[in-house]
Order: structure tokens, then C-alpha cells, then sequence
């Protein structure tokens, strides 16, 4: 799907241009790739990376072997998963910033054999259908163009009996501690990004996308759209994060 969107030149003048989203997500991932991973931490007070153990604990008792990280910006998640010793991963995202420095996380830390980067869309997969028994993502979905045909395409490439684990952020519903999320993360999260990265417009976008996902049951209406059976979600830190299991069955009726 392709949009239109009016950009104001540095001249002061418009210009009209068509647009990927998945190049639009490209591009603000590079620019803030530099200092990426500490902002992450600084603005969720250090609670990403509970959210991530949280999907490795759930993930651990599957065995992976073979498994595909979608949107992994600079490894993070791949990193955890590495702890619980599956064979191989490949770790894939659209901003090649992102995976430059994810290459050198893993070589400090002497991992280059087990995990693979690879530039790639989850809207186009460069892989055999059935290629893994696992694919993970964490807080990708809602950066993708068309969320169906993503997840139609890692349920091409997820085995038979294959699992999905999904992290991605929601909206609590709780008053008592939605109201002060919101207050957060759309007025005071967005001022603090951008002013410690100098990319506002990457912070304002965050807000936005989250806003405009399709969190809890409706996330699971598309999973279930694309095919996986047995889908279903925990909330995280009273429903800031869900995080989604699935599971591909072909043979299922």
C-alpha cells in the first residue's frame, strides 16, 4: 500500500511525494539508530527488558531450534533468546543502522555463529515456506505496512507445530493506570525522546503508532485471519505490553 504525504521543505515550500510506510520506518530507524538502545531503556525505566525475559520464559519449553527474529533492530531480543541455546537465528529488519550495530553486539559478545542478520521486510521474507520452527517479534508489528500480510507471511515461513511469540504495546484499560500512561506517553515521553535523540518527530510517531494499533483481541482477530490456531495473549505490566503466542497448524479443522 502505498500513501501521499505533504512534506514542508527546508525551503518553506511543499512537496507531495508517494511513500512506503516501510520506507518511512526505514528511514527514522537509521537516524535514530545511534542511541536507540538507550533511549529505549531510559524511557521505559529499564522495563523493556523484563518484557523481553518475560517472551523468553514463555518461549523456553518450545525448544526452539530454528528461529526467525522479525524487526530486531539492533538484537536485542535475539540476544535473550540466545540464552536458552536454540541451533541458529536469524535476526531480520529494514534498517541497515540497526543491524550494523546489532552485528557488533554480537561480536563483542562472540555470538556471530549463532545469530545471522539479514536486511529484510516481514511483508516480503527472503525464506522457504516452513524454515523455522519459531519466529519472534518485539515491538515491530505496528511499524508494518499491512499487519495481515505479515503475519500471512511468517505463517508461510513458521514449520508445521511451529510457534509465534509476539511482544507489542498496548493501552491499559484500568483507568486508575491508563490515565497516567497517556498523560506519559503521549505528552511527556514524546518531549523527552526528542530532545535526548533530536528526532521528535521519531517519539511523536511512536505515540502515534500505538494509538492507532489494534491491540488485545483485535491483534488476535488478525492472527487468527492469517491462520494460527490456539492464539491468545498476556498482558504486561497491566496491559503497556501484550505479549501474543500462536501457534501454526495446517492440518487443524
Amino acid at each position: 500500500m502505498q500513501e501521499t504525504q505533504k512534506k514542508i521543505n527546508t525551503n518553506g515550500t511543499e512537496n507531495t511525494k508517494t511513500f512506503r510506510k516501510d520506507d518511512q520506518i526505514c528511514d527514522m530507524f537509521n537516524n535514530i539508530s545511534a542511541r536507540y538502545d538507550f533511549l529505549n531503556k531510559i524511557l521505559s525505566f529499564g522495563i523493556d527488558c523484563r518484557w523481553r525475559k518475560k517472551l523468553v520464559r514463555e518461549l523456553k519449553p518450545y525448544k526452539p531450534k530454528q528461529v526467525l527474529d522479525v524487526a530486531t533492530g539492533t538484537g536485542n531480543l535475539a540476544l535473550r533468546i540466545a540464552k536458552i541455546k536454540p541451533q541458529t537465528i536469524i535476526a531480520v529488519d529494514v534498517s541497515e543502522q540497526m543491524l550494523r550495530l546489532g552485528k557488533e553486539k554480537i561480536k563483542k559478545r562472540k555470538l556471530d555463529k549463532l545469530i545471522k542478520f539479514k536486511l529484510a521486510s516481514c511483508d516480503e521474507l527472503p525464506f522457504d515456506n516452513e524454515s523455522f520452527d519459531t519466529v519472534a517479534i518485539a515491538f515491530g508489528v505496528r511499524n508494518f505496512e499491512d499487519p495481515l500480510k505479515a503475519m500471512k507471511e511468517v505463517y508461510r515461513v513458521t514449520e508445521n507445530d511451529g510457534v509465534v511469540m509476539i511482544l507489542e504495546f498496548g493501552i491499559p484499560k484500568n483507568p486508575v493506570v491508563r490515565i497516567p500512561f497517556l498523560i506519559y506517553f503521549t505528552k511527556i515521553l514524546p518531549i523527552i525522546g526528542g530532545l535526548l535523540s533530536g528526532k521528535k518527530y521519531a517519539y511523536s510517531y511512536l505515540t502515534t503508532s500505538v494509538k492507532k494499533f489494534p491491540f488485545g483481541k483485535d491483534f488476535v482477530e488478525i492472527l487468527d485471519k492469517a491462520g494460527f490456531v490456539d492464539t491468545a495473549f498476556k498482558k504486561c505490566t497491566f496491559g503497556v505490553t501484550y505479549l501474543y503466542i500462536a501457534r501454526k497448524n495446517s492440518n487443524y479443522c
